[in-house]
């Protein structure tokens, strides 16, 4: 309930805010990464172009001085075609002056009757 939760939030957010200055818009996927000023803080989610099943991993380990949830810095979800979903969040360190958000990405085609993920 929660991930649809932030899902719904983000395409609002995209649909009002526009994509974000960090976002990565790719003829396959669509990474934004939304700006919450009042919290320093950015949410993370991404749009599959495609027609066919995705298995996104968004990883969050080369920043410094944030926070992410979840608390690993990487997630890796398999996104339906045509759909956005919330991937994670991070929060920018109050303390922290060299505060830095890196996003990498990778992506593939995912068939679950092939795959043992």
């Amino acid at each position: 309930m929660f991930e649809r939760s932030q899902d719904f939030i983000i395409q609002n957010e995209i649909k009002t805010e526009g994509l974000g200055d960090m976002a990565e818009n790719e003829d396959e996927i669509c990474v934004a990464a939304i700006l919450h000023p009042e919290a320093a803080s950015r949410t993370v989610g991404v749009v599959n172009k495609t027609g066919d099943y995705l298995k996104v991993r968004i990883d969050m380990t080369g920043s410094s001085g944030v926070k992410f949830t979840p608390s690993s810095g990487i997630v890796t979800k398999v996104i339906p075609p045509g759909t956005l979903r919330y991937m994670c969040s991070v929060i920018m360190d109050p303390t922290s002056d060299s505060a830095r958000i890196n996003v990498e990405k990778t992506y593939e085609r995912y068939n679950a009757a092939t795959t043992d993920d």
